[in-house]
């Protein structure tokens, strides 16, 4: 009886000892909180960045200057100013390839993409959020004035961006 008695004291001590050792390790690893001022830093030093790649992706899925809309919003929180643009696409252009591209692109930002679908009103509105902030909306909205030309769209540059 006082063997197992023993027994099961042991595995008790070694139960609490693991849950100590899992509390302290759980504690030690949580990352640094950052203050709301040092986040806006953040993200205004990035915003310049994701800017000129918005730009960049925009050209390179065939989309001129004259089918962007741009303007600018203040946060709820007044910190900082950040950039909606509203895009007319004509009704071939794929948004999830975009999507993934601006994924990419934006990798070592610390940004990410996230999009939502209206299909009653054929758009897509992509937010690339940094951390709790949205630092920039794009709004693509299906055209169908903007339909490519035939000669275009049998080009094989064309159909590789789209």
């Amino acid at each position: 009886m006082n063997a197992s008695r023993a027994s099961i004291v042991s595995r008790g001590i070694l139960a609490a000892a693991l849950a100590v050792l899992a509390l302290v390790l759980f504690l030690l690893h949580q990352p640094a909180r950052e203050t709301p001022d040092e986040r806006t830093q953040g993200v205004r030093r990035d915003l310049r960045s994701v800017n000129a790649v918005v730009d960049t992706l925009l050209l390179l899925h065939g989309i001129g200057k004259d089918q962007v809309r741009s303007w600018q919003v203040k946060t709820p929180d007044r910190k900082f100013i950040r950039t909606e643009r509203r895009v007319l696409v004509p009704p071939d252009f794929i948004s999830v390839k975009f999507n993934h591209a601006l994924n990419r692109a934006l990798e070592g930002t610390g940004a990410r993409v996230v999009a939502t679908e209206r299909t009653k009103e054929n758009t897509v509105t992509i937010h690339i959020k940094n951390g709790p902030t949205i630092i920039e909306s794009i709004t693509f909205v299906v055209s169908r004035k903007l339909a490519a030309p035939v000669e275009l769209r049998n080009r094989k540059s064309f159909r590789k961006n789209q």
